[in-house]
């Protein structure tokens, strides 16, 4: 029942995006959402300039949120974060360096389960955990919604609506497992990116070195392409980013240096989106 439901969803989400959502709201589960004027789901920018966004999931993680923070700090771009709640009530004062930075914040739920295997009133938990976990912390509610391994299915799709969330997938993902090094986890996304691109990268759960090796490499060819990197807001016209705060000291990450890590760290697998 729930392939067939899944099946429905994905024939009624494209409807919605083809036809006027006047005639869509009139489907079910469509009808009653107020549709106004977005999309429900993005996963492009619709612009001709050379912006991009970059996205952050999984964090924050003190072993490579802030050897992120300190890179995006000196390239001068701001990116959103897509946090997990469970992480931010461990690692509070980490988000609220991302937001002193200027950075942007969307939700990944609460605990990142399989959303897409959940009941509805599950999802919607998961959903408001992790927004209660963000405002209690920054007195923001999040705007943007990623679900875990950008799975969805109806039950996601209506409790995202519901929570008043703007689903945002991606369009290239910085970490896949053909690319084995940080040079070619640039050069897979470079070859994919075109104005309005969005793309995922990760700042904890797995082992995320090669990530943190690869973006000052991936900011600096997009800066020599002529590309801007811009935070989800300003690329979909949600909000105006905000100025960089003054140069300030992160903490030193165990991801860098020769020590390495204390211990060993389950790796990604093919092209991951979670």
């Amino acid at each position: 029942m729930r392939y067939l439901c899944n099946l429905a969803f994905l024939f009624l989400v494209l409807i919605g995006v083809a036809i006027p959502r006047a005639a869509a709201a009139a489907w079910t589960p469509f009808a009653g959402f107020d549709w106004g004027e977005k999309v429900p789901i993005v996963r492009h920018g619709f612009t001709k300039e050379r912006v991009v966004a970059l996205t952050f999931d999984d964090g924050p993680d003190p072993r490579f949120t802030p050897a992120v923070l300190a890179v995006l700090h000196r390239y001068g771009v701001h990116v959103t974060f897509f946090v997990v709640g469970s992480n931010v009530k461990r690692w509070p004062d980490l988000l609220r360096a991302e937001v002193a930075a200027g950075h942007e914040i969307g939700n990944h739920t609460y605990s990142h389960p399989e959303l897409y295997k959940l009941p509805r009133d599950k999802v919607e938990k998961e959903i408001a955990d992790g927004d209660a976990m963000v405002a209690e912390v920054t007195g923001v509610v999040p705007h943007f919604f990623r679900p875990p391994y950008e799975r969805l299915s109806l039950a996601v799709f209506q409790a995202a609506w519901v929570c008043g969330k703007q689903i945002v997938l991606a369009g290239t993902a910085l970490e896949h497992h053909e690319a084995r090094t940080p040079q070619e986890m640039v050069a897979r996304v470079l070859a994919r990116i075109r104005p309005g691109t969005i793309i995922l990268a990760h700042d904890g759960r797995l082992d995320r070195r090669k990530t943190v090796a690869a973006l000052p490499l991936l900011l600096a060819e997009l800066r020599a392409r002529g590309y801007r990197v811009v935070t989800l807001g300003e690329l979909l016209g949600e909000k105006e980013t905000r100025p960089l705060s003054p140069p300030r000291a992160y903490p030193s990450v165990a991801t860098h240096g020769e020590g390495g890590l204390s211990a060993p760290l389950p790796r990604a697998g093919k092209t991951e989106k979670g």
